[in-house]
């Protein structure tokens, strides 16, 4: 594993972000059948590429949050007073709604999730490439 070309190595991060991704998706309704296929890819990745490409796996589930993030970036508070509607004359509907999730956080979360999963890759990869002598010669 340590041979291989950066590229390569890259690739495997980013395959090992969709069980990551998976795995996040569990806990919502499409976790009956995200979990079972991140298992099984987590399995099939770990056979062939272990060791600091399973960062991916974090990066995975930082883009999860991410997206979910980005989604409800529109987020209204609703108003703790109750409010209330007026209709004009003539009118029959108002629209309106408020609620949900504020997205800002999420999408900091996801964002530094990912960041660190690229981060702490790019460090732990240039210290497992090989290319560097793991002592210092001595001058003498």
């Amino acid at each position: 594993m340590d041979g291989e070309p950066g590229a390569r190595r890259w690739l495997w991060f980013i395959a090992w972000g969709f069980p990551g991704a998976c795995f996040a998706l569990s806990i919502s309704a499409l976790g009956i059948f995200a979990l079972p296929l991140g298992i099984l890819a987590a399995l099939a990745l770990g056979r062939r590429s272990g060791g600091v490409e399973a960062l991916g796996l974090l990066a995975g589930v930082g883009i999860v949050i991410g997206v979910v993030g980005a989604i409800h970036l529109h987020h209204q508070a609703c108003s703790a007073s109750g409010g209330s509607l007026v209709l004009r004359l003539g009118q029959t509907s108002v629209g309106s709604s408020c609620g949900g999730v504020d997205g800002v956080p999420w999408l900091i979360v996801g964002l530094a999730l990912t960041a660190a999963a690229a981060v702490l890759y790019l460090l732990a990869s240039r210290g497992s490439s090989g290319n560097r002598p793991a002592v210092a010669p001595i001058a003498g």
